[in-house]
């Protein structure tokens, strides 16, 4: 009778299958991807739709092919831009809702809209989306997850009564619009400042209420 053969024997390796629509790009062509990106943020924020695509080549050091070939279109590379900023807009909503909770609910809130509107008013090509493009925004708002880091920091600040109790989740992207507007508006009227609109607002916002609110329905 033959002995038992209590080797070890190596398990076969499964191919994990790719997912659907997900490309893994070389180093290189990552490193060319990020670069476009980065190129086309400054300039579409200086000079919004009116950006180019070659000069956004020409700033990334890439050949205009490159930019073409991660990026079909003007509005393809916008809205990759535009997804980055709500996975940021997110990661620091999330920040908030951690330093609500843990310290100031009313400063917490108050440092993530400054942070918010700050950056809004320096991107030019994200305030036309926001007004061009509204649908969309509102799709990418709740994929990032923002829409319910936003809610979560509402909620808290209420809770904490800094908040008036009717504010709601679409007053924040009204205000930022805001923004957008003002600070596209100040390169002709530069006594028109989006940090006095947002500090007006901020002091609306607070509890407690001095009038109610119209029903956003």
């Amino acid at each position: 009778m033959t002995p038992t053969d209590t080797t070890a024997k190596p398990k076969a390796q499964i191919a994990k299958p790719a997912i659907v629509g997900q490309r893994v790009l070389r180093a290189d062509a990552q490193r060319n991807r990020d670069a476009v990106l980065e190129a086309a943020r400054k300039l579409f924020a200086e000079h919004g739709n009116d950006a180019q695509m070659d000069d956004i080549a020409s700033k990334a050091k890439v050949g205009v092919g490159t930019v073409y070939r991660h990026f079909p279109t003007k509005d393809d590379l916008l809205l990759a831009l535009i997804e980055k900023r709500f996975e940021a807009l997110t990661e620091r909503a999330a920040a908030a809702v951690a330093e609500a909770r843990e310290g100031e609910p009313w400063t917490a809130f108050r440092d993530y809209i400054l942070w918010s509107a700050e950056l809004q008013s320096r991107d030019r090509a994200l305030s036309q989306a926001m007004a061009d493009r509204s649908e969309k925004m509102a799709c990418c708002a709740e994929d990032s997850g923002l829409v319910g880091e936003c809610n979560l920091l509402i909620d808290v600040c209420q809770r904490a009564g800094v908040l008036r109790k009717d504010f709601e989740m679409e007053d924040i992207p009204a205000m930022v619009c805001s923004v957008g507007a003002v600070a596209m508006a100040a390169s002709e009227k530069p006594r028109m400042r989006w940090e006095r609109t947002v500090a007006i607002w901020l002091d609306g916002v607070r509890a407690p209420a001095a009038s109610k609110l119209p029903p956003i329905e």
